[in-house]
């Protein structure tokens, strides 16, 4: 890596530059950073640092063996650049901002033009890349876009950000750190240190500005190593039975109408029209009271009874829980008694215990207390071993369910995310692989199941079909590669149609676990043939390809690769495949290219460097090559398995 900088001068000759390594630092009117590739000296990412400096400040540097160290005199910043020991093939730079004051803003920018890029956090109309996204700044923390897509990123997402240039971005965990894409048009990825909510920083410390850049040999060489210097990998994979049979969720049916028998009868549907069996979740509203852990007596009468008959038909049962105990509970009162909820401040300066959710309002579980998460848990516990439950699906544990003023027992809440990895922590260190959530903040190395935030049932990208695919995508680089896309045909907003049902599940059927909770023999008032024939043959196409996710999340541990790639991570020098967003692979050797648009028949399909088998055609197709105009009809979906170089000619 080259590094360029660029600092302000007074009108007059220029400076001589200070050279560290192959870093050099020299004077001009901007404070600006060129990081150059490791071959070619071509510059793969441009900087501005000190953005929000008032210009004309005097800024003096320092040479200090490997590192260059900038002080803005009259401000009392400083910047310290330190160029780390790497690998052979990877070169990177550390940025440490130092400020003075608990007002201080640090902010640096980079270019966005020129690459596309990837990474940070989760958006509600998810694209892949990133680089036109338009997003304000705002707080990098977990969130709920469902409720606040402006101001919320989503519940997965990492402080890293990587080009197709073959540069990364990884901020430290400990900045109070606000991004912005595009703000005002700009074409730059901005990141910015200050103290604010939903930072709290109760010792008023002066904000950091903590990041490294690296540069690669290319995009995927670069991911790896960049991974594997800062992220850590699964150390195992999810119960398997999650990977190869389908979950059905109890989600179609309002909560008011859920009970024991409508859980029985959904078994009973499944076995009749010979679907195959799977884990049944029980959803929302089979508590009596939110977060007491026990079945309302009046809509499940005999749950041992239920579990029983379940098992028998050779089912598993899910329970949906959440961290929440609304106040009219019996357990918010021994929660309150014991100190195991969040504690909030009011503005009068009270302090309390009570948040609101989705649901109401009540405790939140304090994960940072170690007794609150050993009485959770072990309740959690009891309700498996004395029911049988097979597996839990836990809701929300997005850092944006604490409240401003809130405070947790053990871990400075100036760092908010920490609440997310917390809970996913606690939950995995008792139950492991049979769980599934829906955030992820340096929580890679735990085998669970990660859940999409619910989609809306419409074909574009507002939250739709469209975003499937980069979802996926984006989960898998950020290190989350056991993905559920939420239920098949979303869970609302819209209301999906048989077209659009069957297209969400021919795309689930390639990614690692499927959850379905529309039925195709109950829809549009009656039963539907057409659709059930559609329903089973893609889930025969599942069961054939069900064992290849299981062994991709076996590798997962070893690997460090994710299950679901972009194209480019098999040609990474092929421009094409930096910005496609309709197509993936699963491993290396399986490319999938599903029909997302209502009424289309047709695409165009791009297949990368290699010989490609078309099972729709039967014919072998030799990469890279546009298949224009592919014709899929709605009983079909477009994959391809790459093979060795045939003996006869291909397409």
């Amino acid at each position: 890596m080259w590094c360029t900088l660029p600092l302000w001068r007074r009108p007059g000759p220029p400076l001589n530059a200070t050279t560290i390594g192959s870093t050099v630092v020299k004077m001009s009117e901007t404070l600006q950073v060129d990081f150059r590739d490791i071959g070619d000296e071509r510059v793969v990412l441009r900087a501005r640092l000190g953005v929000n400096m008032t210009s004309g400040r005097r800024i003096s540097c320092k040479r200090e063996f490997i590192n260059v160290s900038c002080l803005w005199d009259d401000e009392g910043n400083r910047v310290q650049i330190t160029i780390l020991p790497t690998l052979p093939t990877l070169k990177c730079t550390n940025f440490v901002w130092v400020s003075v004051s608990y007002k201080d803003m640090l902010k640096d920018c980079f270019q966005l033009r020129g690459a596309h890029w990837y990474g940070g956090g989760v958006h509600f109309d998810q694209s892949w890349p990133i680089e036109k996204v338009v997003r304000s700044e705002s707080p990098f923390v977990t969130g709920d876009f469902i409720r606040q897509r402006r101001t919320h990123h989503g519940g997965v997402g990492e402080r890293f950000w990587l080009s197709s240039k073959g540069a990364a971005i990884v901020v430290g965990p400990h900045v109070p750190l606000f991004v912005s894409l595009n703000q005002s048009s700009d074409g730059r990825l901005c990141l910015v240190g200050k103290n604010g909510f939903p930072y709290r920083n109760s010792r008023r410390a002066p904000p950091t500005l903590d990041y490294t850049v690296c540069v690669g040999r290319n995009l995927v060489a670069l991911y790896q190593d960049v991974y594997k210097l800062f992220f850590s990998s699964a150390t195992g994979a999810p119960d398997e039975q999650l990977l190869l049979d389908p979950i059905w969720s109890t989600w179609a049916h309002p909560g008011s109408l859920l009970d024991q028998h409508k859980v029985e009868q959904l078994a009973y549907e499944i076995d009749s029209h010979e679907f195959p069996r799977g884990t049944i979740v029980i959803g929302d509203k089979w508590e009596y009271c939110y977060g007491d852990m026990v079945f309302d007596a009046i809509k499940f009468p005999d749950p041992v009874n239920m579990m029983r008959k379940l098992a028998n038909k050779g089912f598993r049962v899910a329970l949906w829980i959440h961290p929440f105990s609304n106040i009219d509970c019996a357990t918010f009162n021994e929660g309150q008694r014991r100190n195991y909820w969040v504690r909030v401040t009011d503005s009068n300066g009270n302090f309390s215990r009570v948040v609101s959710w989705w649901n109401g309002r009540g405790g939140l579980v304090d994960v940072t207390n170690a007794d609150a998460v050993k009485w959770w848990i072990g309740r959690l516990a009891k309700l498996k071993s004395d029911l049988g439950v097979f597996a839990f699906m836990f809701d929300a544990g997005e850092s944006t369910w604490l409240p401003n003023d809130s405070k947790l027992t053990a871990i400075d809440g100036a760092y908010p995310n920490v609440y997310s990895t917390k809970y996913v922590e606690a939950i995995a260190e008792r139950f492991r692989g049979a769980i599934e959530v829906r955030v992820g903040y340096r929580t890679q190395h735990l085998p669970v199941l990660v859940r999409m935030t619910s989609k809306y049932s419409v074909w574009n990208a507002s939250n739709g079909l469209r975003t499937i695919i980069p979802t996926a995508l984006h989960f898998g680089l950020m290190g989350y590669p056991f993905i559920v896309p939420d239920v098949v045909g979303g869970g609302g907003g819209g209301g999906a149609n048989r077209e659009l049902l069957v297209r969400w599940l021919q795309l689930n059927v390639f990614l690692p676990a499927i959850e379905l909770s529309t039925l195709p023999w109950s829809m549009f008032g009656g039963f539907d043939d057409r659709l059930e024939y559609l329903f089973k043959k893609a889930f025969k196409l599942r069961a054939r390809f069900a064992p290849l996710m299981v062994s991709l999340a076996r590798e997962v541990s070893t690997s460090g690769s994710p299950i679901v790639r972009p194209l480019w991570w098999i040609s990474p020098t092929d421009s094409v495949t930096h910005d496609i967003d309709s197509e993936f692979l699963v491993g290396d050797s399986l490319l999938v290219a599903p029909i997302l648009d209502p009424g289309a028949t047709s695409r165009d399909i791009y297949l990368p460097v290699g010989f490609w088998y078309d099972e729709i055609r039967d014919r072998v197709h030799h990469g890279p090559i546009w298949l224009l105009d592919y014709k899929i009809e709605l009983s079909e979906i477009a994959f391809f398995i790459q093979i060795p170089k045939p003996t006869v000619n291909c397409a």
